[in-house]
């Protein structure tokens, strides 16, 4: 008859199958013989990591083959255990792996087990592994039956009772306090909602072995769905989305800003905001309370987000300006909507109103649309340079100085218009604002009709603003802060046009000079 018993470790199997006794037949001789008989086991293990099959005897108190007394010989008998690994020495016992040529003792049970297989592969098929056992003795020894059990032990190796775990947080943070298992038995569960990591900008999703996704409490086994001798397990992660709120207190957008984004998101910059009679300042909010006109989220940002749009209320412009609005001696801030540059505009003692400040325009292409032009026309005012300034009349020439405004040739202050060949008349064009212009000279004026209501040089500085800003003439800037000179609209003749000359004690407003010089520029309502 044979014994056969089999064990599932986790995804493995184990079985072993050997004869239930071995008996050895004596034939008693006068000189010491080897007797032998051979117990063959068979073995099969499904584990990659293999496995070991032990022996030892049933007995903790003796490896020797003893004979129980008898009536005619009332006394135990015994055939000792060999001591050493050699062909057995006289009335001896032991077991051989290699066909008899040598002999080891057969352990007693408690002590260090003999190994008699080691594997560390797979056996598949059925494997004889052959255990001879021998007997010296001569006919001195007394009859009768000598026994022994023998345990076989099969051990799966440790790669088939447990595997390696490596813990992959794929960019997150472990769980602080948590344990996470470098091994796991086959047998053993595991509470993954315990493992949680965490990740900044994203949502924890489960754990993935590569096949299969995870979250709660999971065996070994599934957890190593592929029975391998290690597995990687992966966080899942989901990119969390934040929200984006608006105030635009008034406003709208031209297209749209994303009201959420994650993380993951590419790095975009909110549109503005427009407001009918206002100019945006910024966004306040999350960014801060300072106000910025430029808001970016880049890549890589999280958390909830607010943004509230800013207003300031925009100053009216010259272009949409009415005079009649304006009561005698009352003063406005108006804005020039072609380069935003605002005016200080007051209703002076001759009925009109004025500009109180130089003109700034420079590097500019005015129309019809917002400037003193006839329908459909444009003209550029150069960008400043002193140097264009030269003695040709018909030169198009401007220089900007931050502190006294714009200095224009008569052919530029009149957009084209005075050339040396226009010999009388002034100017239907001119660069001012649409709804005003240059005022007229000469002697019937409104240069001179203004010195006629502030009939000095220090009432014309005072009230009405002007300034003793100088001239350009052939590529230099002269005389700023002692004399101030500015460009009416009417010609004398093919090389002079009228202006308003002011010094510190004297003014001339019904003056002459030549069209190639750099004057300065005021406008009045037309």
């Amino acid at each position: 008859t044979s014994q056969t018993a089999s064990q599932t470790v986790g995804p493995w199997s184990l079985s072993m199958a050997n004869d239930s006794a071995v008996t050895i037949n004596i034939t008693p001789t006068s000189s010491q013989a080897v007797y032998t008989a051979t117990n063959n086991l068979s073995v099969t293990n499904s584990c990659t990591a293999g496995a070991t099959i032990t022996m030892t005897t049933n007995s903790t108190a003796s490896n020797s083959l003893t004979r129980a007394a008898v009536s005619s010989d009332t006394l135990e008998k015994n055939i000792a255990a060999t001591t050493a690994a050699n062909s057995l020495s006289n009335d001896s016992w032991g077991y051989s792996l290699n066909s008899g040529s040598t002999y080891n003792a057969v352990p007693k049970k408690g002590t260090t087990a003999a190994t008699i297989y080691d594997a560390s592969a797979a056996q598949t098929t059925a494997l004889s592994v052959p255990v001879m056992f021998g007997v010296k003795t001569d006919n001195n020894m007394p009859s009768g039956a000598y026994t022994n059990d023998v345990v076989y032990t099969m051990t799966p190796k440790a790669g088939c009772l447990t595997y390696g775990v490596t813990w992959d947080f794929d960019g997150g943070t472990a769980k602080s306090g948590a344990t996470y298992p470098s091994s796991l038995n086959w047998g053993a569960t595991v509470n993954l909602s315990q493992l949680t990591p965490t990740r900044n900008g994203y949502t924890f999703a489960g754990w993935t072995n590569g096949s299969s996704n995870y979250a709660g409490t999971e065996t070994a086994a599934n957890l190593n769905s592929a029975n391998s001798t290690a597995v990687t397990v992966k966080a899942l992660w989901t990119a969390t989305p934040y929200s984006i709120s608006y105030t635009l207190n008034g406003g709208s957008v031209s297209g749209t800003n994303p009201t959420s984004y994650t993380i993951e998101t590419n790095t975009f910059t909110l549109i503005n905001p427009t407001k009918s009679g206002f100019k945006f300042k910024g966004w306040t909010g999350t960014n801060g309370t300072t106000p910025q006109t430029s808001v970016s989220i880049t890549k890589g940002s999280t958390g909830n987000r607010s943004y509230t749009a800013n207003w300031e209320e925009e100053a009216a412009t010259m272009q949409t300006f009415s005079c009649s609005s304006l009561s005698s001696g009352g003063s406005v801030t108006l804005k020039d909507s072609r380069d935003q540059n605002s005016y200080v505009i007051k209703k002076l003692a001759d009925g009109k109103c004025w500009m109180t400040q130089n003109l700034k325009l420079i590097n500019k292409t005015i129309s019809s649309s917002d400037s003193n032009l006839p329908s459909g026309s444009t003209w550029t005012v150069p960008a400043s340079n002193v140097s264009s300034f030269t003695t040709a009349y018909n030169t198009n020439a401007a220089y900007y100085d931050s502190t006294y405004g714009g200095y224009y040739s008569f052919y530029t202050a009149t957009a084209g218009w005075g050339t040396d060949g226009v010999t009388s008349g002034s100017s239907t064009k001119d660069i001012c604002p649409k709804g005003w212009r240059l005022p007229t000279g000469g002697s019937s004026g409104e240069f001179q009709t203004l010195y006629n209501n502030y009939n000095s040089s220090a009432l014309m500085q005072g009230v009405p603003g002007f300034v003793l800003s100088g001239y350009v003439y052939n590529g230099s800037v002269r005389n700023q802060g002692s004399y101030g000179y500015y460009w009416s609209s009417t010609v004398n003749n093919a090389n002079s046009a009228y202006r308003l000359y002011l010094n510190s004690s004297n003014v001339g407003p019904a003056d002459d000079n030549n069209k190639l010089y750099g004057f300065s520029v005021r406008c009045v309502a037309s």
